[in-house]
């Protein structure tokens, strides 16, 4: 992370507690969600509008359903509506947002409308004369954010965090050098430790560059400052 850090510029890198199990805890602080999809394909000038609102009908009972099972009050769901769509004889789609109600015939053309916006946004041009086709119907259904509390970490020492040195390699310019490593989990907030250095934790180890500087803050993370 350091090198990536140092090539891009980047003056701060921060190493969260459990930065090699991350996905992990966000799996678990993440709200209850569920991604529906139907597949029609149609070009949008001809688009039959009842039979898309019938399709998200049927997705909406099904999510709504689905998180009710899982314990989510009714009135805490939330559901949102897009659509991946493509110019005719493309390889790949662009999703658009699509509006939270029964459509109507009207809305085709605010779709291809809104089409043409978002792929000017992503590719910086619109393609004139083309048919826009829709590929996938999509519905997100997800209950409320869980409330996580995150705990500072403990101030009171926990022993020498230096449990050793061993070389590490820091390119052609510095090679190997000898470097202190670090326990992480005997580190307090306040601590800081000068580059090279590396510290080492149950899922992963963090490398100081030889001009590097971290920090830990109150929660624990390791802030890397990039000289």
């Amino acid at each position: 992370a350091h090198r990536m850090a140092d090539l891009l510029k980047i003056p701060r890198v921060i190493f969260p507690r459990g930065a090699g199990v991350l996905s992990a805890f966000g799996f678990l602080t993440a709200p209850l969600s569920f991604d529906l999809v139907r597949s029609h394909v149609q070009e949008l000038e001809d688009l039959d509008i009842d039979l898309i609102n019938t399709i998200y009908a049927e997705m909406t009972k099904e999510a709504i359903a689905l998180l009710r099972e899982a314990g989510v009050a009714e009135e805490e769901i939330t559901l949102v509506r897009t659509a991946d769509m493509r110019y005719l004889g493309q390889g790949f789609e662009v999703n658009i947002p699509i509006p939270q109600r029964t459509l109507t015939v009207e809305d085709r053309e605010k779709l291809i409308q809104t089409f043409h916006h978002v792929y000017r946004e992503q590719y910086g041009r619109m393609v004139h004369g083309v048919p826009i086709q829709s590929m996938n119907w999509r519905l997100l259904a997800h209950g409320p954010r869980p409330v996580v509390q995150i705990q500072p970490l403990d101030r009171q020492e926990a022993g020498e965090p230096v449990k050793g040195e061993r070389k590490a390699y820091f390119g052609e310019r510095e090679g190997f050098v000898r470097c202190p490593v670090y326990d992480r989990y005997r580190l307090r907030p306040g601590m800081q430790l000068d580059g090279p250095a590396l510290i080492e934790e149950r899922e992963c180890t963090m490398v100081i560059g030889p001009k590097g500087v971290a920090g830990v803050d109150d929660y624990g993370n390791i802030v890397l400052r990039v000289a």
